[in-house]
């Protein structure tokens, strides 16, 4: 048996930690054999709960507030770690990479850093990557999540052999094809309510539509959530968060992800290819990796143009539908998912 601990941090739950659960369960599905253990401050996310420091530091100001409290945090984690005994050890938050990694490494544990989006390019203090480059040299393996995030690495100067492209993965049989018959259209929006996550974006294409016979959905919360619910034209239903997004992502002819900031690879717009419905999506991070224009959704920067044009050709719609689901069941299923950290985890 292969024990693997992955920690990860988060006051809510968000896509890293929804991976992390994912591939726990991917894991137990098709490799038995590797037992994988989530370590959290969250007790949603993970059985097994610490409570020292939970923020993600990234600036001058978080390394002083994290610095007086290093010393307890460590003890904390050796003392969490100690008990499970892990063979491998994921970390996926920038504040567990850079304080734990070299400690673990001479104390002679496996490290894998899972990266879901870019380190280098982005405002994050100097000082963090600087600290970040050095103690990638201690990490036995990183895991990027999309060809964006692994271009970023590299350009970083990080060890190119120590990087591993290992994408995201999709429960195929849980998240089935769905036909869609409802005549009326309904364009989705499955994310943090926030303005990175673009729900400026996609409240301002409600606004433009709502003349028309167009449903919106909001699936999920945020700090940007009021002020959305405020902006409301009076065709969006707003559904907070969800713990099991398939009945709504079922009901979504579209999704709608005009994500601004550069990240990984997007769980909820692949769960959402999954069943059918057709991605319409910003040329940003890792979703021209999930989605080429006209052949499987639609890559733009008009949202509002593209669900018009989508909702005038049902034809298309429909083509777009059906190769959306069968991209997702060619690269992104869960056992295609489990078979790369598999050979990831088993080489260490």
């Amino acid at each position: 048996m292969l024990s693997v601990l992955a920690v990860r941090n988060a006051i809510k739950i968000g896509g890293a930690e929804l991976y992390l659960m994912n591939l726990a369960r991917a894991l137990k599905k098709y490799y038995p054999n590797i037992r994988l253990t989530l370590l959290s401050n969250n007790h949603k996310v993970a059985r097994e709960t610490v409570d020292v420091f939970n923020e993600e530091i990234g600036t001058k100001k978080g390394i002083l507030r994290f610095l007086p409290r290093l010393s307890r945090y460590l003890i904390v984690y050796a003392t969490a770690i100690k008990k499970i005994n892990p063979d491998v050890i994921i970390f996926s938050g920038m504040t567990e990479k850079l304080a734990l990694t070299i400690p673990l490494r001479l104390m002679g544990k496996k490290i894998v850093w899972l990266e879901h989006g870019r380190v280098f390019a982005t405002s994050r203090a100097r000082e963090i990557t600087a600290f970040y480059y050095l103690a990638s040299r201690f990490a036995n393996a990183i895991a990027a999540e999309s060809r964006d995030t692994a271009r970023d690495l590299a350009e970083g100067k990080i060890t190119k052999k120590k990087i591993q492209p290992i994408g995201t993965g999709v429960d195929t049989d849980h998240f089935s094809f769905y036909q869609r018959a409802a005549k009326t259209l309904t364009v989705g929006f499955v994310a943090t309510v926030c303005w990175e996550k673009g729900i400026k974006q996609f409240m301002q294409t409600a606004a433009a539509l709502k003349s028309r016979k167009i449903k919106f959905l909001v699936v999920g919360d945020g700090p940007q959530l009021a002020w959305a619910k405020n902006k409301n034209p009076g065709s969006v239903q707003f559904v907070g968060y969800q713990a099991d997004t398939r009945p709504f992502l079922a009901e979504m002819d579209i999704i709608l992800s005009p994500i601004s900031h550069p990240g990984g690879l997007s769980l909820s717009v692949a769960q959402a290819m999954a069943t059918g419905a057709v991605p319409i999506v910003s040329d940003v991070g890792g979703n021209s990796q999930l989605v080429t224009n006209n052949v499987n959704g639609l890559v733009t920067a008009d949202p509002t143009t593209a669900v018009l044009r989508l909702n005038q050709n049902r034809k298309q719609l429909k083509k777009l539908s059906a190769a959306a689901r069968e991209k997702i069941a060619a690269d992104y299923s869960w056992q295609r998912w489990a078979n790369g950290w598999q050979q990831i985890l088993c080489r260490l």
